[in-house]
């Protein structure tokens, strides 16, 4: 670090610190002189993140956050008898058989005729034993239950981006679990089966679909907009919620994450590991 080790002016062997390992300086091994921080460096390699980048980013979190929304309000119509069920019934499955069409024209093997023909199946055949599944459980109780499972759902789903908490599996199971808590308050096991399919297409169908228009801002846009009709149908205070959740998370928190760059504060230094 420094030149020379020791100095002579005075007549007396004065020994100057370096920053050597295998060398005895006299001094403790947690020494620094006030040459240790000039190689101090913050925030290398920082790319600031725009407005629009951040409202793009969000907007993939409230695509997934619309799709709980568009399925709790087809549960609350058809709790209130609103809505046919074989409207819902009908809508679902030209979901379940239009992503085959979507995976064969963009070369993907997300999903075939075949699986869509057993989720129908399956869901129909369970319904009856699903109605019955939660009767000594209170509404308030799975109402609680259903809330957690949505928040873990959308914790864990993909959003195209990689990081630790993501897992397909995990987002699946709790979304497709708090569906069937919800299914089990139904009047009937066609409600139930109606549901379900409403399930399978928002949270096992969707991802694929948003995944090959790949993570598309207008389908983005348009599933808030519907969200937010079919909410203020079916509940008026889901709609209230939606309405503030949304402007929190797509203009709120991007430009607080936008402002608060300015206070990031990387810093590198010769106490970092070494990278070869």
């Amino acid at each position: 670090m420094t030149g020379e080790v020791t100095e002579k002016s005075t007549g007396v062997s004065k020994t100057v610190w370096r920053k050597v390992l295998y060398e005895d300086f006299g001094v403790a091994d947690n020494y620094t002189d006030n040459t240790f921080l000039q190689e101090l460096r913050t925030n290398i390699n920082l790319s600031p993140i725009s407005f629009k980048q951040s409202i793009t980013g969000s907007l993939r979190i409230t695509t997934y956050l619309s799709m709980v929304f568009i399925f709790l309000s087809v549960y609350f119509l058809l709790e209130n008898g609103v809505i046919s069920l074989i409207n819902i019934s009908m809508v679902s499955a030209a979901i379940y058989f239009t992503l085959p069409i979507l995976s064969f024209v963009e070369n993907s093997s997300s999903i075939s005729v075949r699986d869509s023909i057993i989720y129908l199946g399956i869901s129909f055949a369970l319904s009856p034993v699903l109605k019955t599944l939660t009767e000594s459980t209170s509404t308030d109780s799975i109402y609680a239950i259903c809330s957690l499972l949505f928040l873990l759902h959308l914790f864990s789903i993909d959003y195209g981006k990689s990081y630790v908490v993501a897992s397909k599996q995990i987002s699946l199971s709790t979304s497709l679990c708090a569906a069937i808590c919800l299914a089990s308050r139904l009047p009937s096991h066609y409600h139930v089966f109606s549901l379900l399919t409403v399930a399978i297409t928002c949270f096992a169908i969707f991802p694929h679909i948003y995944a090959l228009s790949n993570y598309s801002e207008f389908v983005g846009g348009m599933l808030i907009f519907v969200s937010l009709i079919c909410l203020y149908y079916a509940d008026s205070e889901l709609f209230i919620l939606g309405v503030v959740a949304f402007i929190l998370l797509n203009l709120v928190l991007p430009y607080l994450y936008v402002k608060c760059q300015k206070f990031k504060t990387n810093i590198y230094g010769p106490w970092d590991e070494p990278v070869i």
